[in-house]
């Protein structure tokens, strides 16, 4: 099953060979999920976890500074 099929398979509510998921993470996470993975940078992070067709956004604004808005 590749991307599209799999995408278009989960929208229609059909089985799927693995669950497609966005992530979304603070620069802070990122950092601390490096550590955790032992992983030098953030493209060493994507290839420690345990997905496929993985990609990272990482989100310039911190929750924090989100809050005091």
């Amino acid at each position: 099953m590749n991307h599209r099929e799999r995408i278009l398979a989960a929208v229609e509510r059909r089985p799927t060979d693995i669950l497609p998921v966005g992530f979304k993470a603070t620069d802070d996470v990122l950092r601390r999920l490096q550590v955790h993975f032992g992983a030098a940078d953030v493209q060493a992070l994507v290839r420690a976890l345990p997905v496929r067709d993985a990609g990272i956004l990482s989100c310039p604004v911190s929750l924090s500074a989100r809050s005091r808005r």
